[in-house]
């Protein structure tokens, strides 16, 4: 896989180019985020009380750590 500032061969780009056609053509793009959507909201339905109960875990951290904050100035 190319990383950011590494050349890209003539080769590399023809090949993009074709997947990213496809990808839009079929609607492929489109399809995969629909599903990871759909995926995601019944992950989350059934993980609900947990990510609320962390939620608040999280909320009472940042809360603290703004308190030490405002203490030491």
């Amino acid at each position: 896989m190319a990383k950011a500032g590494d050349e890209v061969s003539a080769e590399g780009i023809r090949i993009a180019t074709i997947e990213a056609t496809c990808n839009r053509d079929t609607g492929m793009a489109q399809e995969l985020a629909l599903i990871e959507a759909r995926e995601q909201s019944v992950r989350i339905d059934a993980n609900e009380a947990a990510l609320a109960e962390e939620r608040l875990r999280i909320d009472d951290a940042l809360a603290r750590a703004r308190e030490r904050i405002a203490q030491l100035g």
